[in-house]
């Protein structure tokens, strides 16, 4: 199991503060050598707006707004959100 794996969680943020262009949060996790992919870290990046909304009685807190991961270098036949599928056709491709 993958979970098994995980050596190590560390959380980081932009601390640019309220009205920056790319205030963010990044979860890296790292792994031990595994049967799923060959990278030893990966990376999310979460992209969050801090300001208060122009008239905000109340500040909710960051908003999200995008969000990106670092490429996962699978291997072979290892990635769970492809599954194969064999053809019961005639044609028999």
């Amino acid at each position: 199991m993958l979970i098994q794996r995980t050596l190590a969680l560390t959380p980081r943020s932009s601390n640019h503060g309220a009205g920056s262009e790319e205030d963010f949060f990044l979860l890296k996790f790292t792994f031990a050598p595994n049967e799923f992919f060959t990278n030893t870290e990966l990376t999310k990046t979460y992209f969050v707006d801090v300001a208060a909304e122009e008239g905000e009685l109340m500040y909710g807190g960051p908003s999200y707004k995008r969000a990106e991961g670092c490429k996962i270098d699978w291997k072979p036949n290892m990635n769970p959100t492809i599954k194969k599928v064999r053809c019961w056709c005639r044609c028999q491709c």
